[in-house]
C-alpha cells in the first residue's frame, strides 16, 4: 500500500479555517528560536498548552515587541525565563476532516490552534 497523497478538500478546510479568541493565558517558559522574517518565537512553556503540548510558536504583530523580546534574550548567555500573557485562538475541524485524520493518519485533533502574543516580562 503506497503513502496517499493529502486530499485538497482537507488542505483547504484547514488553511481556511477562521480562528477565534478562546482564552487569554499567562505562562512561564524559555525561548527556544527567535524568527524576525516571520515575525514568530518558539517557546518551551513550563506547563502545558490547552492542546497538550508545551512548545509553541507565538506569532508577535507588533515590530517593537520582537525586537524588544530579541534583545532581551540575547542580553545574557543563560536561558532567561520569562512570563508570557498570549491569547489562545481556535479553530474546529469538520467532522469528516475528524476522521478522515484520524482513520488515515492516526492523528486525533479536534481542534486547530493559534498563539500570539500580547507581553512579556523577563523573570529575574
Amino acid at each position: 500500500m503506497g503513502k496517499q497523497e493529502f486530499p485538497n478538500w482537507l488542505a483547504e478546510e484547514i488553511s481556511s479555517v477562521t480562528m477565534k479568541k478562546s482564552e487569554t493565558l499567562e505562562l512561564t517558559g524559555y525561548i527556544l528560536d527567535i524568527n524576525k522574517k516571520e515575525s514568530k518565537v518558539d517557546v518551551q512553556f513550563d506547563k502545558p498548552l490547552p492542546d497538550g503540548r508545551q512548545i509553541a510558536t507565538l506569532t508577535i504583530s507588533d515590530k517593537k515587541v520582537l525586537k524588544k523580546i530579541d534583545d532581551e534574550h540575547n542580553k545574557t548567555r543563560d536561558a532567561p525565563e520569562f512570563n508570557f500573557k498570549f491569547t489562545v485562538n481556535k479553530a474546529s475541524l469538520s467532522d469528516k476532516a475528524k476522521e478522515y485524520l484520524s482513520e488515515n493518519y492516526s492523528v486525533v485533533l479536534d481542534n486547530l490552534y493559534g498563539f500570539e502574543l500580547e507581553s512579556f516580562s523577563l523573570i529575574k
